[in-house]
């Protein structure tokens, strides 16, 4: 008797789930509804408008990349020599235009960007001049180990242990100033 009676159950509500979903979706919005929207228009001389837009960035495009196919000379020559010559010794003239740019840069960068740019390069700097301490510490680290490491071997040791330090030392850098 229970199975009588729960089989038209389950299908009642089987055809309410699927019958309530359709009922909901139904679009209640009535002619007059629609008639009140607004319309949308583009005016007949947009078309134009857009040809025009697109012609001057073709053009100015144009002007831009016309340099990148102008031959330049390539390599070094007396004249790049000149150039370079003229260069620095108008460098000392370009400091306050230089020290205006640094300010400038800074003012955008604000306080804690300023200081990470001199961190980096004194970390830099600390690289070129400290990756040759630390070159020396660990060929120093490793002459004990002469005695047991085949003479013909060693010299490939020392090798790869520059190689490691060069590859290596940016994360003992790091690692050093992640310690103070």
């Amino acid at each position: 008797m229970k199975n009588t009676l729960s089989l038209p159950m389950l299908l009642a509500v089987v055809v309410v789930l699927v019958v309530m979903p359709a009922a909901l979706a139904a679009d209640k919005t009535s002619a007059s509804d629609q008639k009140a929207s607004p319309t949308i228009s583009i005016s007949e001389e947009m078309g134009d408008a857009m040809v025009q837009k697109a012609m001057s960035v073709k053009d100015q495009l144009e002007q831009r990349t016309k340099s990148l196919f102008q031959r330049s000379p390539l390599g070094w020559n007396w004249e790049t020599i000149g150039y370079l010559y003229q260069w620095l010794l108008k460098l000392p003239l370009r400091v306050p235009d230089l020290l205006r740019h640094v300010v400038e840069q800074s003012r955008l960068l604000g306080v804690v960007g300023s200081f990470i740019i001199l961190l980096f390069l004194a970390a830099i700097i600390y690289s070129l001049t400290g990756q040759k301490r630390v070159l020396r510490l660990i060929e120093s680290h490793l002459t004990p180990f002469q005695d047991k490491i085949p003479a013909a071997v060693f010299p490939f040791v020392i090798s790869a242990s520059r190689v490691m330090i060069a590859a290596l030392f940016p994360l003992l850098v790091a690692r050093h100033f992640r310690s103070d």
